[in-house]
Order: structure tokens, then sequence, then C-alpha cells
């Protein structure tokens, strides 16, 4: 359904109470459902002052990153703690009530945290989100943030002796394998769900995954509909009136065309509500040039995506203990492995849904994914 989001991009209203739609800078990364319902007394605020620069010693420059705990399972002194690693997100007290890492935690009498990325919910290195300051917004940085964390912790002497477990999702799920590859000795193993490892600038794979995902679930139907609804869209576009006409079918209100389908479905996934929006081609870039005084040109982002993966190795990561998960509908399976192990001792299993408690609605696959998930790393921990 991307495509049906870059075609909505190039798409203005002239309503009353516009909105303008902000670029996904930032994603909602929420808890198990069941938390909305359970008191967060067992779950603990704190921050660490951490460098802003790990790599040069000059530079005096500290922030606060904000971190949560949990150790209503923990077993005291040497017993394990599980981190679970915060992407672009704000970090949500529900990930230490629920979830398969604290399921993890309960059955091995583990100690829970939860850590922010940097520049990310309220761990904000700098408050002016200007180029010279978002320098340091990387994953070299990020995954020295959580080196340094995890030294801190292990000063304590209840965590002297703990082994560490390392849980992430999208992301996260990078950032913790190729933690576990850049700083081995600082964690016993982790569990990478959904993460899409290998760099990539033109990702066709993403949408190649989606149409076979709305097939399987939908149907040739569903195929033909989105298809019917794209086209309208663009034909539209060429004439006053084919404009007019898009403005009225992408609001919030689901008709019965194939391009009200697909309108009404935009709108509502972006929470438009019953107001307005304006998607201006040009306000839409814009919009990622703010507070900035230069910008990145197309040979810097080839030669950063190469970097990646020239340091962390692509698809064949050179990396031990590290449980490798992906759904086989979520999109970006397509830049990682899901068909067969990374290596003898680094196993393979929607996005990120392995995460989440047992569901009603699971299939007997996800349930064995989860279990395999949580013996494993108890077999890791009983070693």
């Amino acid at each position: 359904m991307i495509c049906v989001f870059l075609i909505s991009c190039l798409l203005t209203s002239s309503w009353a109470q516009e909105r303008i739609i902000e670029p996904p800078l930032r994603i909602e990364f929420l808890p198990p459902e069941e938390t909305q319902h359970l008191s967060a007394r067992n779950v603990s605020l704190a921050w660490i002052r951490m460098p802003v620069d790990h790599f040069d010693p000059k530079n005096p420059d500290t922030f606060l990153m904000r971190f949560m705990f949990n150790e209503q399972f923990f077993g005291g002194d040497g017993y394990p703690v599980f981190i679970l690693v915060g992407g672009e997100w704000n970090i949500n007290a529900g990930w230490l009530l629920a979830g398969n890492m604290f399921e993890m935690a309960r059955e091995n009498r583990g100690y829970q945290i939860y850590t922010e990325h940097r520049y990310y919910g309220e761990t904000l290195p700098y408050s002016n989100f200007t180029t010279e300051n978002l320098r340091f917004l990387n994953v070299d940085q990020a995954l020295a943030d959580l080196a340094y964390f995890i030294h801190d912790l292990k000063k304590q002497p209840r965590f002297a002796g703990s082994k560490i477990i390392l849980y992430g999702g999208s992301y996260a799920a990078n950032m913790v394998l190729w933690f576990k590859q850049r700083y081995p000795h600082l964690v016993l193993g982790t569990v990478a769900s959904s993460g899409p490892i290998l760099g990539k600038v033109d990702f066709t794979g993403y949408l190649e995954v989606v149409h076979e995902a709305f097939l399987l679930e939908g149907g040739q139907q569903c195929i033909n509909t989105i298809n019917e609804g794209i086209a309208d869209t663009i034909a539209a576009m060429a004439t006053e009136e084919g404009r007019r006409l898009l403005e009225q079918n992408y609001s919030c209100i689901s008709g019965n065309t194939p391009m009200e389908k697909i309108g009404g479905y935009i709108a509502a996934a972006r929470g438009l509500g019953n107001s307005c929006w304006r998607l201006g081609y040009e306000n839409f870039l814009a919009s990622y040039s703010l507070n900035t005084n230069c910008k990145f040109d197309e040979e810097f982002v080839f030669n950063a995506v190469e970097r990646v993966n020239q340091i962390f190795g692509g698809l064949e990561p050179n990396v031990n203990n590290t449980i490798n998960i992906h759904g086989y509908i979520d999109p970006w399976r397509a830049l990682g492995v899901y068909d067969r192990d990374l290596k003898d001792n680094s196993p393979t299993a929607s996005h990120c849904f392995d995460m989440q408690s047992w569901l009603a609605t699971d299939t007997i696959f996800m349930t064995h994914v989860q279990q395999n998930a949580r013996r494993i790393v108890t077999s890791w921990l009983s070693t």
C-alpha cells in the first residue's frame, strides 16, 4: 500500500481545517494490547548520562538517555538481564508488562530494561535538529550507547555476573544483531525480530511482498480493486475536473469505487478523522528540510548504504547466538534472511508480531516461533 501513499503525496486539498501530513520520521511501536488495561506500577523510569560522541575524547558534550526497567521477576545477584532496544520511537512501559521478552524474563527470573534511542522520545542530545547536530544520529553512536549502558550496568554488584540478552524489532532488530557482531563480549545472545539488515537504496522488494500479501489475504479481486483505483487516480490528475474528484475521494469517508476505497483507506491509516488534509508535493519535500543548512545528495546516500553492508555483512552477517525471526508477509523480509539460518547457532523463525503476547488469532506456527525463541534463550542461559 506504499504505492498508494506515494500517489497521495501528489494531491493537494483546498478544504477548510487543513492538516499537513508530516513525514514519518518517527513511528509508534505500540505495546501488546492487553497492557492498556494494566497498571505500570512495576515499571520505573531512569536516566543515564551519555557522551554525545563516543569516538572523540575531546568532545565533552553529554546528554541524558532515558530508560525504563521492571524487576518484578528478578531473582537476585547474577540472574539474567533482558534489554529491549528502542528504535525510532517513544519507549512505552507496556513492553515491560507483556510480550515475548516479558515471558522470557518471567521464565528465567530476569531483570527487564527498555532503552530509548538517541534523538527519539525524550532522549534528545540537542533540542535543535540542525544538520550539524544530527551528525551524531547514526547506528555507530547508537550501538556505542548500548555498550556504554551495559558497561555501566555491570558495575553494579548485583549485575556483575549477569548474562545479557538483547531483544529488538524492526530497525532495533538490526541493532541487536549488529551489536552482537561488534560487542560480542557484552551480550550472551540476541533476538532480532523482522530486521531489514541489507542496506538498499531502490527497495522495490517492499511492494512485491505487499502485493503477495494482499493476494494471499484478499485474493485477485483485492488486487484488481487496488490496480483500478491507482489507475483511476493517475488518470484523474490530468484534468481540473479530475483533481476536484480526487479532493472528494481522498477524504476520511470510504466509498464504493476503487478510488474511493483507496482514498478512505489512506485517510483512515493516517488517522485523519473528520479533518481535511493537504499533501502538496513541495510541502512534503520541504518538511524534510526544516532546520537544516545542507542536504544529503545521492552520492552520500549510496556511499552510506555501501558502508553499512560492508561493515555489518549485509545478508551474510558473521554473528553467533542470534535468533533471527521474519514473517512471510512482512514487506521488510525482502531485506532480511528468512529462508535459512544465519549460522548453526543463529536460527531463523507479520512484522514484529512475534514480540507480542499470545493472541487468539495467532497461527500454530506463530505460537511455535515464540515458544522456540524462549526455549533457545533459556538454553543459552543454562550453559
